[in-house]
């Protein structure tokens, strides 16, 4: 009857971790209903770029044995500024959106100071480009925070080591020994003579910085060609090791940048070869001539070819051995 029936259950908040930096994790006793949660939830002030991101998931905590509903409230804080999240009572349990006649909600008001802590100091790169027309500045962008001064190696690299250094970049290719990173030294191995410069910063606190660091070497060779590029935090000593702090942590930043009039555009259209176009970017026009070499990701030569008068070439496989 009535009386035997129990009462709807009850959410409460358990306890808040944050991580210093953009994601907040609200421990909750029941499951929360995503379909509205953000009508519920809010911080003060509000982040300054874009909206807050809600996520759920079920965190395993082994103190307990038990899985913990988590709400995850993820945004671009504000720096050295009070933060409040406040969340509504009433925020319904899971079932609510698709089920109008569920019963449960959060049991009171909750409210939760918090500060976000300073950005830590890096250096990267402002995009992901790798490409350079020979003509206008020569250079790729670069981000800092919280640095002094960015430091940047440059190194020319021969075509054969090209597909390898991609890989590394991608990360598909990691080694270590029992003490220590060997991947930066095994990297610069696959480059030429290194050519390094510094250069200041702003350093305006926990705010991004961008520099244009032109893509070039005095070593009177041509200024087309392929380069590798490193830039790390120049305030300290380089350091990479999987049992170190994050603060401790400051690893050079590797990215391939090629310098070349040569725009290739490539299609694959079912055959076994790709076709291969080759313009200048300079003139517009189709460039004949032009040797096509096609690796594969274990840098085998696979297929060669040349371009005709219209700048075409499809590659054809080469002999194995």
């Amino acid at each position: 009857g009535e009386k035997d029936a129990k009462p709807p259950p009850q959410m409460d908040v358990v306890r808040v971790e944050y991580d210093g930096e953009r994601a907040l994790r609200v421990c909750l006793s029941e499951r929360p209903d995503m379909d509205v949660v953000r009508h519920y939830v809010s911080v003060d002030p509000e982040p300054s770029e874009g909206a807050l991101a809600f996520r759920y998931n079920a965190s395993y905590n082994y103190k307990l044995g038990v899985y913990e509903p988590v709400l995850s409230i993820i945004g671009d804080y504000a720096f050295r500024t009070n933060l409040t999240l406040r969340i509504r009572s009433g925020l319904p349990l899971f079932g609510k959106g698709s089920n109008p006649s569920a019963e449960g909600s959060l049991r009171a008001d909750f409210v939760h100071s918090f500060r976000r802590r300073d950005a830590r100091p890096t250096v990267s790169y402002a995009a992901k480009g790798r490409y350079l027309p020979p003509g206008g500045a020569r250079a790729i962008g670069v981000e800092s925070i919280n640095v002094t001064n960015v430091h940047a190696r440059i190194c020319r690299v021969e075509p054969r080591n090209v597909v390898q250094l991609l890989a590394r970049e991608a990360g598909e290719y990691k080694r270590h020994e029992w003490n220590h990173n060997v991947d930066t030294a095994e990297t610069e191995e696959l480059s030429g003579e290194a050519e390094e410069t510094e250069f200041p910063c702003a350093n305006r606190p926990n705010e991004k910085e961008t520099h244009a660091l032109p893509v070039a070497m005095k070593d009177g060779g041509p200024a087309n060609g392929i380069y590798l590029v490193a830039v790390w935090n120049g305030d300290r000593k380089r350091a990479v090791g999987w049992w170190w702090d994050d603060d401790v942590q400051n690893p050079a930043r590797y990215r391939l940048v090629c310098l070349s009039d040569l725009a290739l555009s490539v299609r694959m259209n079912g055959t076994d070869s790709p076709g291969v176009w080759v313009t200048s970017l300079m003139k517009g026009s189709p460039v004949d001539g032009v040797r096509i070499t096609v690796y594969s990701k274990s840098n085998t030569k696979i297929m060669e070819g040349e371009t005709d008068e219209n700048g075409w070439c499809r590659p054809v496989r080469v002999a194995k051995g």
